[in-house]
Order: C-alpha cells, then structure tokens, then sequence
C-alpha cells in the first residue's frame, strides 16, 4: 500500500472537493429509469404542498383556506405534461 504525502491541509481539503465533485457529476451523469413527466410532477406536487400564502392573497384570489388539498393529482399531472409539451413556446414566451 502506497503512502501519498500531503504537503499541508489544504492540499488535502482540495482533492476531496475534487472526489466529491468527480461523484456528484457521475450521478448526474447517470441515467434515470423515471420519466421526465413523472420526476417533474412529483416535485412541482410537493412545492405546492409546501408553499404557503398570506392570508389576503388567498382571499383576494378567491382560494378556500385548503385550497391544497382542493388540487387533484390528476389535474396537475395533465397541466405539467401539457407544459412538458409546449417547453419550447413557454421558453420563448418567458423572454417578454
């Protein structure tokens, strides 16, 4: 077994961002079994359950206090696989 001599600390803190950075960009890297559509609505699912409104916004929007769980799976679902579809006209139209 080799003994690697490290000149000081820093040298070491270095090659494990290295390590850890080299790791980090393998999974990202990997492929993933789910489809686009299934990660997407899980997560936009989730920051919906936890994003929270004032009081006055909701009532000025004219939302029920548990206007979360009013939401159907369903009905998200169909939204962001219509937005999945229209990526490229959403993407231009962000820019006006």
């Amino acid at each position: 077994m080799k003994k690697y001599k490290i000149a000081n600390k820093k040298d070491l803190v270095s090659k494990r961002k290295f390590c850890y950075s080299k790791r980090k960009l393998k999974q990202r890297n990997e492929p993933n079994n789910r489809k686009e559509g299934d990660v997407v609505v899980a997560e936009i699912t989730q920051k919906i359950q936890n994003l929270t409104l004032p009081p006055h916004i909701v009532r000025e929007l004219g939302l029920s206090k548990d206007w979360k769980k009013d939401i159907s799976p369903e009905f998200l679902e169909k939204i962001i696989k219509t937005a999945i579809k229209y990526k490229n006209v959403l993407k231009e139209l962000s820019k006006y």
